[in-house]
């Protein structure tokens, strides 16, 4: 099913499954594209005679572009306990699972932190196991600290432009992100084939 804003859900493809064995069924939706913008698709199951549903999955024959690298930037002011115990939960997640590992190994995390001594907060940042660089500067307020992140991580991407991210991602000091959402991310983009910039309203 398929839900755009404003309208009712929208039903692409509809089946009925009657076995008495575990089997499996491929609902093609045809390409996104085809899909009304902004609109977000989802399954809707009825069981009846105590049936079970095992697994459900997206699938695509979109092969994922193998280039992908993700830079993440995060900027805080007074919030540097917060934002540690978040990329602390980011690596403890992804060490035991091959998959999620694979995804944060894809990632460059850039944080910009202008609290008070904030270089003597981050004196063990290597030890995270993250792919993490950490900046510090005055503190210039939500809109200009994120400025200044942005200034010195696309100073480093044209003093290297062979190493540098091809997407990237911005995010709050506040926000709880799990890895999971974090490879999802990852893995959409390994997939888009055009250039999307996406931003949550700013209140």
């Amino acid at each position: 099913m398929c839900a755009s804003l404003g309208k009712p859900a929208q039903v692409l493809r509809e089946t009925r499954l009657e076995t008495a064995e575990r089997s499996r069924l491929v609902l093609p939706i045809g390409a996104i594209d085809a899909l009304p913008q902004n609109s977000r698709l989802f399954w809707h199951v009825d069981a009846i005679d105590g049936a079970r549903l095992h697994e459900a999955a997206w699938c695509t024959r979109t092969r994922p572009s193998e280039s992908t690298r993700l830079a993440v930037l995060m900027r805080t002011f007074g919030r540097t306990l917060d934002l540690r115990q978040q990329l602390m939960r980011l690596a403890d997640a992804a060490a035991g699972d091959a998959f999620l590992g694979a995804a944060l190994a894809s990632m460059d995390f850039w944080v910009l932190d202008a609290s008070p001594q904030a270089q003597g907060l981050w004196r063990d940042a290597a030890d995270h196991g993250l792919n993490l660089r950490v900046l510090s500067g005055p503190n210039l307020g939500g809109g200009g600290n994120a400025s200044h992140l942005i200034h010195h991580f696309l100073a480093a991407c044209d003093a290297a432009p062979d190493e540098a991210p091809n997407e990237v991602l911005i995010l709050d000091d506040d926000g709880v992100v799990s890895m999971e959402s974090m490879a999802r991310y990852l893995l959409g983009c390994t997939l888009r084939t055009r250039q999307h910039i996406t931003s949550l309203p700013i209140l």
